[in-house]
C-alpha cells in the first residue's frame, strides 16, 4: 500500500515531468520518469540569467514536504535547484497556516517586519535569489 509521502512524491514527479514536456517537447517512456526530475533541473539551470530571473515559483501554503527541514527553506532550496532565482512568498502576522511543516512559528507576529526578521525568512533572504516577491 502506498503511503501519503509515496503519493506526494509521485505527484511531484508528474508535475516535474509535465514541466519537462512543456519546456523540452520530449517523448516520455515509463522507465525514464525518475530521470526527468534531474533533467528538468538541468534544463532550467541552463537558462540564461534573464529567464532565470523572470520565471519564478510561488511557494505558499504547502500540502506536503519531503524532508525534516523547515518547509520555507526546503522549498526555497528546491526552487534554486530547479534553476529559478525568483520566488514568491507570503509574509503575514500568522505564519503557521502558510508554512506549517517543521516550523515553530509564534501564534502571531506584531508586524510584517517582525515576521520577515524571523530566522526562517532570514535564511531564505540569504540565498541566491535575485527577486523575492510578496503579495
Amino acid at each position: 500500500m502506498e503511503t501519503t509521502n509515496d503519493l506526494n512524491r509521485k505527484n511531484y514527479i508528474w508535475i516535474v515531468v509535465s514541466l519537462w514536456v512543456f519546456l523540452g517537447d520530449v517523448e516520455l517512456k515509463a522507465e525514464n520518469i525518475e530521470n526527468q526530475e534531474s533533467k528538468t533541473a538541468q534544463l532550467l539551470s541552463s537558462f540564461d540569467s534573464q529567464i532565470r530571473d523572470k520565471i519564478g515559483i510561488c511557494h505558499i501554503n504547502p500540502f506536503y514536504n519531503f524532508t525534516d527541514k523547515d518547509y520555507l527553506n526546503e522549498g526555497a532550496d528546491e526552487i534554486l535547484r530547479l534553476g529559478s532565482r525568483t520566488i514568491k512568498l507570503v509574509i503575514r502576522d500568522k505564519m503557521a497556516g502558510y508554512y506549517s511543516f517543521n516550523h515553530n512559528w509564534p501564534a502571531k507576529f506584531n508586524s510584517f517586519i517582525e515576521a520577515a526578521e524571523s530566522s526562517y525568512f532570514k535564511e531564505v533572504f540569504s540565498k541566491a535569489f535575485k527577486i523575492v516577491s510578496q503579495p
